[in-house]
């Protein structure tokens, strides 16, 4: 069975990705990594190879897909496959890094819960109904001010994944919300032309958390990218085509 490891956002836990451990479980043994244990992006990609199977597959959600492409460029050996999700491989614009000071004052400020409420709850939801609204807040106070702290330091300082891109040879997935507004359509297929064999996945009816928008179509296009084989994998990667489809 194969063994995956999910990396979650910012703010996330393993919440983020349910109905995915639930449902691939008969496919791939499944953990979450940790990355709060470090205020760097490569910090953060080491911790969780310090604590991974010697070979195995990775799966990284938004600022767990930039600790997944730094684990590429430091350890791409041991990655059997790889899945970017709503994420983004450029390096900081000055309005995100304006953004993520503005939070740092706040949570040292003792106004934590703002950040969330106030400046990042409109743009991570696409049907934003009781039920995720209060998993998406619940998630962000499990995380904890410290946590975030380490988290935003390591955004603050994100690589340039740009050049790690086309030396990527994992059968990979590219996927995100076709309402995706942190990380938007157009960075993702930037991101799957980039990388060797990628095949992009647009999700209807999600924004930026689209395992929580949308978690069956997510926990489909994943099954199918688990199942792909070798085979596959060198087929796409031989015709350098990147495919592009919605679900």
């Amino acid at each position: 069975m194969t063994e995956l490891i999910l990396l979650p956002g910012t703010l996330c836990d393993e919440r983020l990705f349910a109905h995915q451990i639930e449902h691939l479980a008969d496919v791939a043994s499944v953990e979450v990594g940790d990355i709060t244990t470090a205020d760097t992006i490569t910090g953060m990609a080491t911790a969780v190879l310090d604590r991974a199977p010697p070979r195995f597959a990775l799966a990284g959600f938004s600022l767990g897909g930039i600790v997944a492409i730094e684990i590429m460029r430091i350890a791409s050996e041991r990655i059997s496959k790889l899945a970017l999700l709503d994420t983004n491989h450029n390096p900081p614009t000055v309005s995100q890094v304006t953004s993520w000071e503005l939070f740092e004052e706040l949570t040292r400020t003792g106004r934590f819960e703002d950040v969330t409420r106030r400046y990042l709850l409109d743009t991570l939801l696409h049907d934003r109904t009781p039920e995720s609204i209060a998993l998406v807040l619940d998630m962000a106070a499990g995380v904890g001010p410290e946590s975030f702290l380490i988290q935003n330091a390591a955004q603050l300082t994100r690589p340039d994944n740009r050049p790690v891109l086309p030396t990527i040879s994992a059968s990979t997935l590219v996927l995100c919300g076709r309402e995706e507004r942190v990380c938007p359509v157009s960075v993702h297929e930037a991101l799957a032309a980039a990388i060797p064999g990628a095949r992009l996945v647009v999700i209807p009816g999600a924004g930026h958390l689209s395992t929580i928008d949308q978690p069956e179509l997510v926990t489909q296009a994943m099954r199918s990218w688990l199942a792909a084989s070798a085979q596959d994998l060198l087929t796409t990667a031989e015709t350098k085509e990147t495919t592009s489809w919605s679900i």
